[in-house]
């Protein structure tokens, strides 16, 4: 949960960023044991939020859908753009807990992250 954290919270902590922190996520991506999928995907975006170099020459299996798609998201510099658009409204009736939502009359409006 905190690498999801991380990436959501990514354009708010820039500041609070340091190298070792960077270091860190790079021993993890390419460490032992070999991180989940999951896991891997976060690692890219983590890294993609500070600086698409970093991974620009990782090996990425193109066939694990996000995987290939968290990649070429930081290759753009798009990883931004996930926290762009507003989820469906049956998502959030049935995953969010409320905190957080702005209130707008009888409509819950949900912030846009940039």
């Amino acid at each position: 949960m905190a690498t999801e954290t991380w990436i959501a919270l990514g354009y708010i902590s820039e500041q609070f960023v340091e190298p070792h922190h960077i270091d860190a996520v790079l021993v993890a991506l390419h460490g032992e044991p070999k991180p989940t999928p999951r896991l891997k995907k976060n690692y890219l975006l983590i890294l993609g939020l500070h600086d698409s170099q970093l991974i620009k020459n990782e090996p990425i299996n193109t066939q694990d859908y996000l995987l290939d798609e968290a990649h070429n998201l930081v290759l753009e510099e798009s990883v931004g753009d996930l926290f762009s658009y507003q989820e469906p409204q049956i998502i959030r009736e049935k995953y969010y807990s409320g905190k957080g939502q702005f209130e707008i009359g009888d409509e819950v409006d949900y912030p846009v992250l940039r």
